[in-house]
């Protein structure tokens, strides 16, 4: 089904997805690991013989790890802490908004619970490329980032993100509202010792 639900996942790697050359679609909530998780991840990665050789790609909520980070409920509403830890991605990601190099959305806000969510030492190596919906004609791409697409009340800390574009210049795929080299959209959020 594309979720997991509050399930902590650790020291994982997923080669070419599965194989180089290799494309794996949906139309939302979509990546190499899972498309919504609830629970912690550490330590994850996709790798390729060539960097960008296997590709991620949907429409809404892209990521080359995860699709869309969505934090657990929690009953007594008490205060909950998320790490996405040490992710690396060697995938190309393609997307039309909430696209991400590691994952589309993440976001500290769910109902009235309130949790920390943290976004830390990920890298991101493969091209994001934004690109336009059929069923969307009068709409561009929105929310593209090197590392999170939109991030609401969380953290990005020590995370890198050198996309390897190849053939056409990045300015071409790198097109549409929002678009930054770590985040593209970041509502109450705290950006800290970040590269690209």
């Amino acid at each position: 089904s594309g979720k997991i639900d509050g399930f902590h996942l650790t020291d994982v790697t997923v080669n070419g997805i599965p194989n180089d050359a290799n494309k794996l679609y949906s139309s939302d909530r979509t990546g190499a690991f899972c498309g919504t998780n609830k629970g912690t991840l550490n330590a994850l990665a996709t790798a390729a013989t060539k960097v960008g050789a296997c590709t991620v790609e949907g429409k809404n909520y892209v990521g080359g790890i995860l699709g869309y980070f969505d934090p657990a409920q929690e009953t007594n509403n008490a205060e909950a802490l998320y790490n996405i830890k040490n992710l690396t991605n060697a995938a190309a990601v393609t997307g039309f908004r909430y696209v991400g190099g590691i994952l589309g959305l993440a976001s500290g806000k769910e109902m009235n619970a309130k949790y920390t969510v943290t976004v830390d030492s990920c890298k991101n190596f493969g091209a994001v490329t934004a690109k336009t919906d059929a069923d969307k004609q009068n709409q561009v791409p929105a929310y593209i980032g090197g590392i999170v697409g939109l991030v609401d009340d969380a953290a990005v800390k020590n995370c890198i993100s050198n996309p390897q574009y190849s053939g056409t210049p990045a300015q071409k795929y790198c097109v549409g509202y929002c678009v930054g080299g770590i985040v593209g959209l970041a509502y109450d959020t705290q950006l800290d010792g970040c590269g690209t």
